[in-house]
């Protein structure tokens, strides 16, 4: 993840809807996912993309592309 990356999908989640509830997978349904957007941004923000930090870019990868699959 670039500091460009980063600013890309933050524009992105920032531009658009997004449902209140969302089944991540199996074993995770989300309850809020701005919530959960908002923090894996914030953790990014001051963290960066170091190895024990990259979940968060992971899943907002995720979910975008989740809901990308979904829009059409």
């Amino acid at each position: 993840m670039t500091p460009e990356e980063l600013a890309e999908i933050k524009a992105y989640f920032a531009s658009r809807e997004v449902p209140e509830t969302l089944q991540y997978n199996d074993c995770t349904f989300m309850t809020d996912v701005r919530k959960a957007i908002n923090a894996d941004i914030i953790v990014l923000e001051r963290f960066g993309f170091k190895s024990t930090f990259s979940a968060p870019w992971e899943r907002l990868v995720n979910i975008r592309k989740m809901l990308e699959e979904n829009e059409g």
